[in-house]
């Protein structure tokens, strides 16, 4: 019985310093591409639903709210605003509302993740994504209304 406590004592100490010497690893990686993909489907939704426009999509519709955080994705959205972690997503739209670039900043080591849909005008419209990562950023955050980097059409670019 003795061995079983000191060997759960044991577990419990070891994954409590890997925690704090940074053994995560790419876990705020995957939180801010995760939560981006969250973000996008929210967005998706709102498109679909406000005939084919992202036009509205970061306007307040109370003063607390915008009509993306009015879709319950448990996401923090800066309009026009600054990423600061993984999950608070800065959001811009452009082209009266034909496209939307949304931005996550994942802290250390400094990337910034994004994605962007744009709508292509066919019959009916079709919403082109594109994914983007800022390596090793100089800043502490990222804003999806100043972003250009490396672009890919299927997943996260990888460094």
């Amino acid at each position: 019985m003795l061995a079983v406590v000191v060997l759960v004592a044991l577990v419990i100490g070891v994954s409590g310093l890997f925690a704090t010497a940074g053994g995560c690893g790419g876990c705020n990686n995957s939180a801010a591409q995760s939560n981006l993909q969250t973000a996008l489907t929210a967005a998706k939704t709102y498109y679909t639903n406000s005939g084919d426009t992202f036009r509205g999509l970061l306007y307040p519709r109370s003063s607390t709210t915008s009509a993306i955080q009015d879709i319950d994705t448990g996401l923090s959205y800066a309009p026009g605003w600054e990423s600061t972690g993984p999950h608070v997503i800065s959001a811009s739209v452009g082209g009266d509302g034909s496209y939307l670039v949304l931005a996550a900043f994942a802290g250390l080591p400094s990337d910034c993740y994004g994605i962007i849909a744009i709508a292509q005008p066919r019959s009916p419209p079709v919403l082109q994504t594109f994914f983007f990562v800022i390596r090793h950023s100089s800043r502490a955050t990222c804003n999806a209304q100043g972003i250009a980097s490396t672009w890919s059409t299927s997943t996260f670019p990888h460094g």
